[in-house]
């Protein structure tokens, strides 16, 4: 005997495509918040016309010797261009990750917490600065409740 009725099927595929389409409404958000802040942190403050205090400052004037101070500077800054320019972010959060093999770019997560019809979307990213002063944005986790 079947598991399910075939009305019970239909039902539960219905409420399988709503789940399913909420979900990538999701994610359809989160990749365009993560696409944002590309954008935001690979402009360059005083490019954009419209508003000369858009983008980030330049990274590449900074002495090479990275104290704590100076480390602080940048995550503030990285926090205040997030804050001030993508607002579909709250709690906003920047911390310095330990260095890697590579001591021509540095890394920093970025997380913070997307609010979407009521619903909390933490989102986790891993921000690298690279030797060209570019940065990329990589997911760490995306724990989505639904």
């Amino acid at each position: 005997m079947a598991e399910q009725l075939l009305m019970e099927k239909i039902i539960n595929m219905d409420k399988n495509f709503q789940e399913k389409k909420e979900y990538d409404r999701i994610e359809r958000l989160i990749s365009s918040v993560t696409r944002h802040l590309k954008l935001i942190l690979n402009t360059r403050r005083g490019t954009v016309l419209i508003d000369p205090d858009y983008g980030m400052p330049d990274f590449s004037e900074m002495p090479v010797d990275l104290s704590s101070s100076k480390t602080d500077l940048m995550k503030d800054g990285i926090k205040e261009v997030v804050e001030k320019y993508e607002e579909r972010i709250i709690d906003v959060n920047i911390t310095i990750e330990p260095k890697t093999d590579n001591n021509l770019s540095m890394h920093f997560g970025l997380s913070g917490t997307i609010i979407h019809e009521d619903v909390k979307i933490p989102i986790n990213l891993m921000t690298t600065i690279g030797p060209d002063n570019k940065f990329d944005l990589t997911s760490i986790t995306r724990k989505l409740k639904i």
